[in-house]
C-alpha cells in the first residue's frame, strides 16, 4: 500500500474533517448537518487506519511462524543468525520480509541484535513476536549464544523450531477464537455503530427532524442517556469477547 508519513496523515485527517463541513456552508445546508459530516470526515479515517494496522498484523503474525522455520533451516545449513535474517528480508513476502531486511540495516549500521530486534517488536506490536524476543533476548545466557551465533555461527535452529511451533498453534487457537466470537463481535459493532450512524444521517438528510431533539431539553436527555446506554452495551459485549489466551 501507499506509504505516508504521520504529518501527512493529520493533514489529510484535517482535511476530510473540516473540507466537506467548509463545502456544506458554502452550499447554505444546516448546520446540524455540517456538522454531521465534519463527525463523519473525524471518525472514518482512524477506523480504516486502524483496520489496516490490524490486517498487517495478522499477515505478519501468519508470516513468522512460516520465517522462523526458515531461519532454523538456514541455520542447520551453517548461516549465522543475522545471515538467516537476510535471507528471510530476502524470500519472505511482505510486511515480514521489510521488516528483517530493516533488523538487518540497523545492525549494519551499527545496532546491536537486541536493539535491533526490541525496535522491530515495537513497530510491528505483535504478542507473538515478543514471544520470540523474549525467548531468545531475556536471559544473558540466550543473548550471548545469539551474539555467538551472529559471529561464528552457531546453532540456534532448535530455540527457533520450538518458537515457530508454539507461534503456530497460538495463530491456530487465535483463528477458533475468532470463529466462535465472530456472532459476539458483530454484535457489538452493530450495537455501537448502527444508532451513531443512524443519528448522522438523519443529521445530514434531514436536519429538521434532528432539530427536534437538540432544541428540546427532554430531546438533550434522551440523547444523552442513549449515549451511555450504547456506550456501556458496548463496552460489555466488548469485554465479553475479547478472550485472553
Amino acid at each position: 500500500g501507499i506509504q505516508i508519513s504521520a504529518q501527512e496523515y493529520v493533514a489529510l485527517w484535517i482535511c476530510l474533517t473540516l473540507g466537506p463541513g467548509i463545502v456544506g456552508l458554502l452550499m447554505d445546508m444546516e448546520l446540524i448537518a455540517v456538522l454531521g459530516i465534519c463527525v463523519l470526515g473525524f471518525a472514518v479515517p482512524p477506523v480504516m487506519v486502524r483496520q489496516s494496522r490490524n490486517k498487517q498484523q495478522q499477515l505478519f503474525n501468519k508470516q513468522l511462524g512460516e520465517s522462523l522455520t526458515i531461519m532454523s533451516n538456514c541455520m542447520r545449513s551453517g548461516y549465522s543468525f543475522q545471515q538467516a535474517m537476510h535471507s528471510i528480508s530476502r524470500e519472505m513476502p511482505q510486511p515480514i520480509a521489510g521488516e528483517f531486511g530493516r533488523v538487518v540495516r540497523e545492525i549494519n549500521y551499527g545496532a546491536t541484535l537486541e536493539q535491533a530486534l526490541n525496535n522491530m517488536a515495537r513497530r510491528v506490536n505483535s504478542k507473538d513476536f515478543e514471544l520470540l524476543i523474549s525467548a531468545v533476548m531475556t536471559s544473558l545466557l540466550l543473548i550471548s549464544a545469539v551474539i555467538t551465533s551472529a559471529r561464528v555461527g552457531a546453532n540456534l535452529s532448535e530455540i527457533l523450531d520450538t518458537i515457530s511451533e508454539t507461534i503456530t498453534d497460538r495463530i491456530r487457537l487465535r483463528e477458533e477464537v475468532r470463529v466462535f466470537s465472530a456472532q459476539g463481535r458483530m454484535s457489538g459493532i452493530i450495537i455501537g455503530l448502527l444508532p451513531v450512524a443512524v443519528i448522522l444521517f438523519l443529521m445530514i438528510l434531514n436536519p429538521e427532524y434532528f432539530m427536534g431533539f437538540a432544541n428540546n431539553f427532554i430531546g438533550k436527555v434522551l440523547l444523552a442517556a442513549s449515549a451511555c446506554l450504547e456506550v456501556t452495551g458496548f463496552f460489555i459485549i466488548n469485554r465479553i469477547v475479547d478472550i485472553k489466551y
